[in-house]
């Protein structure tokens, strides 16, 4: 799959989450979208073992409490995820992009997981 401008081959750092933390991770394309007067048809993220994105239909107990976090979403300019981690640990997640113009971006984001 090829890829275009917008494309980043480092990753973008987050400060550190904490084990019993469920946290989302946003990326705003808009930059891109604006600048081509394109829009975001699709986005799949790629999250590794010991992660793991929300469904919106998984409950989860964290820090005492029950949360079921939302499936990933997008706009025509920007994509979101909510994520969890079962391990600690450090873990790049990736966020690929399709628009209507037939372009395919890609970001990712590094993320330690701690107890806090």
């Amino acid at each position: 799959m090829p890829t275009y401008k917008g494309s980043s081959g480092t990753p973008v750092t987050m400060d550190p989450v904490d084990l019993d933390e469920v946290f989302d991770l946003a990326f705003n394309w808009a930059a891109q979208m604006t600048a081509d007067t394109d829009t975001v048809i699709a986005s799949t993220w790629t999250v590794p073992t010991g992660m793991l994105p929300g469904d919106g239909s998984t409950a989860i107990v964290r820090d005492g409490h029950t949360v079921t976090p939302a499936a990933p979403t997008n706009t025509t300019t920007a994509t979101l995820v909510w994520l969890y981690s079962t391990a600690l640990g450090t873990y790049d997640v990736q966020n690929t992009v399709e628009t209507a113009g037939g372009r395919v971006w890609s970001r990712s984001a590094s993320i330690v997981v701690t107890n806090k």
